[in-house]
């Protein structure tokens, strides 16, 4: 929970970084205040085979405030050599996480807006909800949307695609084309009591500092390919959503509540409803690697070995399954992952790593087989 102090710094926001998760594999990231400092931050990175082909669909949503008298930017972007241009996050006056869900208030004037970010379990989507909590009158929101279509551990060159937006109900469709080895896939930007303009413009030369520090590539390029115009009456509220697949209706209230009572049904099975909110907070962290692994049509369940970089690890995932799992009263997804890797199994040795590119698993852990034989019986004992 942080104020000014931490929200309105640049040297400070973008050192606290934020993660929601799909169940899938992917997920959203990115920095108190907003700026893009790894590849990894972006509002949708989906993985379009769980847990695994993780793609960047959606950077961000460069906010605009209208009020009808004035237009004050909200977002914050670092562009190289270092310019900071907007620095909306002197605005923030507070971010906190309410579950594991990041919230913005947003201080202009006597306006007062709350953000939240995120994901509905088991769907490539993102939901981007703003509430305008005080205000002398109606205000618009201008989102403009920088998508992109990439491997998450790549950067995008200049101008590497073209893509085709279309209008749908409530909004538009990006067809973003094959790239870096990526098959074609379509990004739906959809709105409540929005409306959707298609763009076409190329934002340019995106300092990721925490790249540059590593000595990695650093600069990256988004495609603004269109803005979301949002209408805010009053103590009113709205959302966008980004997905894979069009919704036939954008209700941001009850996606909210239904992540919510998600969350509140987790830590109950944990037994922590009554327990010291940094151990609720460690439940829903938690809850966050687990995931769907999709086997030739077979669902079955995983664990992911550590956000952003890795996916699913046998030999992490038979080291953390009992706090992740039985200490939290899954047992049930606990029996699905060794069931999952037991279908994995190649000459008593069990795959220590499931490349994200979705090719053959890695047959490289001398202690991975042991693990799981320990995993087995720590299940045993707790379930009987």
């Amino acid at each position: 929970d942080f104020g000014r102090d931490i929200c309105c710094r640049a040297a400070e926001n973008t050192r606290r970084e934020w993660l929601v998760t799909n169940g899938l594999g992917g997920y959203a990231s990115g920095t108190v205040g907003g700026i893009l400092t790894r590849r990894y931050h972006g509002l949708l990175i989906a993985a379009t085979k769980p847990p695994t082909e993780r793609r960047l669909l959606l950077a961000k949503l460069d906010e605009t405030l209208e009020t009808g008298h004035e237009s004050i930017q909200l977002a914050g972007n670092v562009w190289q050599g270092g310019m900071v241009e907007p620095d909306g996050f002197i605005h923030l006056e507070r971010f906190r996480l309410i579950g594991s869900i990041p919230t913005w208030t947003i201080a202009v004037g006597p306006f007062r807006l709350r953000k939240q970010i995120f994901m509905p379990q088991g769907r490539n989507a993102v939901v981007v909800r703003y509430e305008l909590v005080r205000g002398p009158h109606p205000v618009s929101l201008r989102l403009k949307a920088l998508v992109n279509h990439r491997g998450h551990h790549q950067v995008t060159g200049s101008h590497a695609f073209d893509a085709a937006v279309s209008n749908v109900a409530h909004g538009v469709k990006v067809a973003l084309p094959a790239a870096g080895g990526l098959d074609p896939i379509d990004l739906f930007l959809q709105s409540e009591n929005g409306v959707a303009e298609p763009a076409g413009e190329w934002f340019e030369n995106f300092l990721l500092q925490v790249e540059w520090n590593r000595g990695y590539d650093h600069l990256d390029n988004n495609l603004h390919a269109a803005d979301v115009v949002l209408r805010l009456e009053p103590g009113g509220h709205a959302s966008v959503a980004a997905g894979t697949e069009a919704m036939d209706a954008v209700d941001g209230r009850a996606l909210l509540d239904a992540e919510l009572d998600r969350q509140r049904r987790v830590i109950e099975g944990a037994s922590a409803a009554a327990a010291p909110p940094p151990i609720r907070h460690l439940v829903l962290a938690a809850d966050q690697f687990m995931v769907r692994r999709e086997d030739g049509g077979e669902p079955g369940t995983s664990i992911i070995a550590g956000y952003p970089w890795f996916s699913d690890w046998g030999r992490d995932t038979m080291l953390s399954l009992p706090g992740l799992c039985l200490a939290t009263g899954r047992t049930a997804e606990a029996a699905g992952i060794l069931e999952t890797f037991a279908r994995h199994l190649d000459g008593g040795l069990l795959p220590n790593r499931f490349p994200d590119e979705g090719t053959a698993p890695e047959f490289n852990s001398v202690d991975a087989s042991l693990l799981y034989l320990e995993a087995v019986r720590r299940h045993v004992e707790a379930v009987g």
